[in-house]
This record gives C-alpha cells, structure tokens and sequence, in this order.
C-alpha cells in the first residue's frame, strides 16, 4: 500500500496544477487520472488566453482573475503562448451599444484594451467583412492547452509527485465516521487494483466532480455544459476574432498552429461521457460567422470536437446563465454530513487553473501544517527558463525551419535537448505539422506517453489537416519498437487512436474535399493495415 500526504483525482489543467503547487511546496503529492493527462476538458477547448473582455457584463469576478492570470501566464508559460493579435469586433449598432458598456467595465476591472482603427484592422485581418464599424485590440491569445498542462504534471513528477495515468478511482478509503483516507484505484491498463493512502484527497474530476464526490456521500449539482469547436484546415484569422455583443454561441475564431478554431456552443448534458458534437452545431456556428468573416462558408472543416464545461448549479442558473467563478468547497465544514481530509475545487477556465491550484494548496498546506508559499506565479515552467530561437537550432541540426519554429513553439528553451537526445531521430515524420521522429522518443521516454493518443496530446501528431492519414503508423512503428508491443497490441493501439480521428471527422458537413478526405483516411488506415472499418455515415453519402 502507498501512501501520500494528498492525492489529487484528476489530470487535466487544474489537478495537474495542483500537483505542481504542492510538489514546490514539498507536499508528497500522487495525481491520478482514468485517462491520460489532459484528455478531457483542458484540452477539449478553444485553447484561448482570455483577457477577461468576454466576462466584464456578466462576470465581472471572472474577468478580472482572467485579467491577473493572463499576466502571470505569460510569464511562466511563455513558451506555449502563440501571442498573436486578437480583436474583438462590432458589426451593427446593437453590438456596438453592447462595446460601449464593455469597455467602462473593461477598465474598472484593469481589462488591457486598445482601440484599433478600421482601416488597420483590415491590414491586419484581410478577410473579415467590410461591415465591421468597431474594434479594440485585447490581451487575449492562443495557448496550447495539452502543452500547458502536461508541462505542469511534468514540472510536478521533476519535484517529486507520482503521476498515475489510466487509474480509475473505484472508492474512496472511508473511515468508520465517514472520513476520507485515500482512494481505491484500478490500473486500466493491466487490471491491477491498487489500495492508495493520504491524509487529504481533492477533488479536482471537472465534468465528473460530482461523480467522485457522490463516493463520500456528498451531493455537488453539476450541470455539464457542451462546447462544440469547428476546425478549419487553415489559418483563416492572423490572430483572433471575437463578436464584441453578449456571450453567444460561434462567438469566437482563433488560430491554432496550422488550423483554426471556431466555437463555442452551450448545452445542456446529464453525462459528460456521452457528449458528442453534431454537424448541425457546427453549421449554425459557421453561418453566422459569415456575418464576420464571409470566406469562411469556403473553407475547408477537417474535424468537429466538444468539451463539457464543469459548472455548478447556483440558483437554478445553468449553461451560459451559470457562474464560471471558482468554487472550492472544504467538506470538513461544509453540509450535514461533514467529511474531514476531502476538497472539492470546480467550475473556472482554463486560464485561472494556476490560481484554483493556488487557493487549493494554501487550504491544503493549512491542513497539513505546511507554511510554505506558492511559488507557481513566479517559478517559470521547464520549457520557459531561458530563450531559444529556430536560427540557433538550424545553425547546429539539420532539420527543416518549420520543424525548428514548431518544436520550440511546443518544448521551448528545451527542444535543444531533444534533438541532442535522439540525433539520428531527427527527421520529420509528420509532414503536416512539421513533427520528428525524435519528439516521439522523447514523449514515450519523458513524457510518459503510452499510447499513439498520448503522443498526439504531446506533439500535435494527426492534428493536422491529414488528421494522421500518412504518419500514424510509422509512428507506431516507434511506439511498438519502444514498449516491446506484440502485434495484436500495437494494432489495437492503432485501431484506437483512428477511431477517435475518426469520431471528430465523420461528424463533418460530408461535402466536396472533405468527402475525399475521409475516403482517403478511411481507405489508408483501415483497408491497408487490414483493420475492420466502423460504422458511419460515409458510405452511404458516397453511395447516393
């Protein structure tokens, strides 16, 4: 039996910061996940930087962190900032009514904003409609959300927690009184069952908190909410675009790396493991961004994706009307039925995730007697201690720019020690995003990457427009030489990893070079490597 001063049940963005917090303050922490690190909700997102002018009418709390958390980000976490220009932008004389209020609480809640020029704003984005009558410049920007949080897990396991990934919590170790003294897990992986102690144990499951919680016998009324994205095959925007008007659905276009991501819808589910997204979603979503940026009816939709929000009911408010203020509740004071070592921290974005784990560390570390201080605010993470530019790279390895400019973009100050690591690895295997074989390595040997869907979360493998037509299974090939896979194993690693590109892509609007596209994936990875095709719509529309 192990044992550790806390557990922390959930890898996404906040358990993984969590973990960090206390690690530095040297609590002996474990983080546990059912899944891999980020697999749920920190990544199933815009991955956007907020400024906090989204929030400034209707959560004025919630722009504010946002406004302070997107500072100290910047600091700590530069290297996996894209900080690109985003503008937000009215269109009519309502939106335009609505940016007037905004911007009087823009600045009482110290909200950066600059007013830009029309005429700038079309040098800028070229393809945005002439109809736009005003536009201030933000502080908001792309951060990618898998790199943001396995870099904490990852800053964490460096000072000395435990990761367990694909360990599914089963109970909770209850004393006589009701009291929580640990978990009870199962390694997904090999079945082994595993009994794991600790004084306090928190409860940071997201979506899924009021499931863990309900294994102590306490009620949370989480009301999951949907978010479905739209990715586009190009960078439509330079920067980003947002609707200046109240928080609605297609609101928001940000580039990613070498796509685009449009969003975001709010819906209502009862399981967050059965949200999927729908064409139908996506579609009213890209029609009335037309009314912003009209070439986007032309442009090419690779894949579809959904996050569920982890918002609590308050008042009856759901979905869009709920708070996205943090909610972290000690259960030893809390309710009837009071549980002594159990913390419940919810609800928030993915950009206040540091400050969660901030206020979740200090209660704990007041729990343990642990007077130590965060220092996640001012600690830089690994990849952003130092600079690195693409010319120092490409002076001393012989890789292609692009794969010198996207490697640091994801590792930093650290992609030297990568190439330096695997030197005959140094080729490019994804030609989509400009990937080498020796990041692969380097995810399966330091990043504790098991699967080809832990490598995607790593590296941005299949992410592209291919969606890993033409590089999942040499990549394989890597992973099966790495684990010592028999065949049946590295195949059905690989059948996995198609059905979840599978599941984004088979939902799209089925039309012209999308139609082609999944013929060529569905023909490429399953007729070729001899697996089972799944059922879809595509045959039939292929048929008609």
């Amino acid at each position: 039996m192990k044992k550790f001063e806390v557990i922390i049940i959930g890898g996404g963005a906040t358990g993984s910061c969590i973990a960090r917090d206390l690690s530095l303050r040297g609590i002996n922490c474990c983080l546990i996940d059912r899944g891999d690190i980020a697999s749920e909700t920190s990544s199933k997102n815009h991955g956007l930087l907020h400024s906090g002018m989204r929030y400034v009418i209707k959560d004025f709390e919630s722009a504010v962190e946002c406004a302070t958390e997107n500072k100290i980000l910047r600091k700590i976490a530069k290297h996996v900032i894209d900080d690109q220009i985003n503008h937000f932008v009215s269109i009519n004389e309502n939106e335009f009514a609505y940016a007037e209020k905004a911007l009087k609480a823009a600045k009482k809640a110290n909200v950066y904003f600059e007013e830009v020029e029309i005429e700038k704003l079309f040098e800028l984005e070229p393809e945005i409609t002439p109809q736009v009558q005003f536009a201030v410049k933000t502080k908001d920007s792309a951060i990618d959300s898998f790199r943001w949080t396995i870099e904490n897990a990852l800053s964490a396991k460096f000072n000395g927690a435990t990761i367990l990934t694909y360990h599914n919590v089963d109970h909770l170790l209850l004393t006589k009184k009701g009291h929580v003294r640990g978990v009870k897990a199962t390694n997904l992986l090999n079945k082994e069952r595993k009994k794991i102690e600790a004084e306090i144990v928190v409860n940071a499951a997201g979506p899924w908190a009021g499931e863990v919680a309900a294994l102590a016998n306490i009620q949370i009324p989480m009301v999951p909410s949907k978010g479905t994205m739209v990715v586009f095959g190009r960078r439509i925007c330079n920067g980003g675009i947002q609707r200046l008007r109240p928080s609605g659905d297609g609101d928001i276009l940000v580039a990613h790396q070498t796509t685009s991501i449009l969003g975001t819808t709010s819906i209502p589910v009862e399981d967050p493991d059965k949200a999927i997204p729908t064409w139908d979603e996506a579609e009213r979503q890209i029609n009335d961004f037309t009314k912003v940026i009209p070439s986007i009816a032309q442009a090419k939709v690779i894949r579809l994706f959904c996050g569920v929000r982890p918002l609590v009911e308050i008042q009856g408010k759901t979905g869009r009307e709920a708070s996205r203020s943090i909610i972290l509740i000690d259960h030893e004071n809390e309710g009837i039925n009071q549980v002594n070592g159990f913390i419940t921290i919810t609800s928030g974005k993915l950009i206040t995730s540091r400050h969660m784990a901030e206020i979740t560390a200090d209660l704990v570390a007041k729990k343990l007697g642990n007077k130590s201080k965060c220092q996640t605010h001012k600690e830089p993470l690994p990849g952003s201690r130092g600079e690195l530019t693409s010319k120092e790279l490409l002076q001393e390895f012989r890789i292609t720019p692009a794969a010198a400019n996207r490697l640091i973009a994801k590792q930093g100050a650290r992609a030297k020690r990568i190439l330096e690591a695997y030197p005959e690895d140094n080729y490019t295997l994804c030609e989509c995003e400009n990937i080498l074989a020796s990041e692969i390595r380097w995810a399966i040997n330091s990043e504790f990457a098991m699967t080809l869907d832990d490598i995607r979360r790593r590296t941005r493998v299949g992410m592209g427009v291919c969606q890993g037509t033409f590089c999942a299974q040499k990549i394989m090939g890597i992973i099966t030489k790495e684990f010592k896979l028999s065949q049946n194993e590295a195949l059905k690693n690989l059948e996995s990893f198609y059905q979840e590109r599978w599941k984004g892509m088979n939902c799209t609007g089925l039309e012209g070079g999308e139609l082609d596209q999944l013929e060529l994936f569905k023909t490429v990875n399953w007729y070729f490597a001899g697996l089972k095709p799944p059922y879809d719509q595509l045959s039939d529309k292929l048929n008609e």
